[in-house]
């Protein structure tokens, strides 16, 4: 029977000799053992919702956050007040505000 909690992470964080009495830091688990760590996790997802695991678009996970915010309602309202010292800097100005506008923030662009 596989364990299912982080008790795999534990276990094998122990077997590479980390003790976390002594040691400040936990040694990095190979890529192996992150996959299957991973995929324990997706298992247990499967499992519990029924449904199969779809790994999310690549995107910046910044941008991902807040899209997942908004989504869940916890993300609502906002201005943005974009404030630079001259002109000279309205290319990186606007920008600014197309960035913004794909997260559906409101915007406006002054010059102090």
């Amino acid at each position: 029977l596989k364990e299912f909690s982080k008790q795999y992470v534990r276990d094998a964080l122990l077997e590479m000799g980390f003790d976390p009495a002594k040691d400040k830091s936990a040694p990095k688990l190979s890529n192996e053992q992150v996959v299957e760590c991973a995929y324990r996790y997706i298992h247990i997802y499967e499992m519990i919702t029924g449904k199969k695991f779809e790994f999310p678009p690549k995107m910046a996970p910044s941008k991902r956050i807040i899209l997942n915010l908004q989504r869940a309602g916890m993300l609502v309202g906002g201005f943005a007040v974009i404030a630079a010292g001259s002109d000279s800097d309205m290319p990186h100005l606007e920008t600014l505000k197309k960035e913004l506008a794909k997260f559906n923030v409101p915007s406006q662009i002054r010059i102090c």
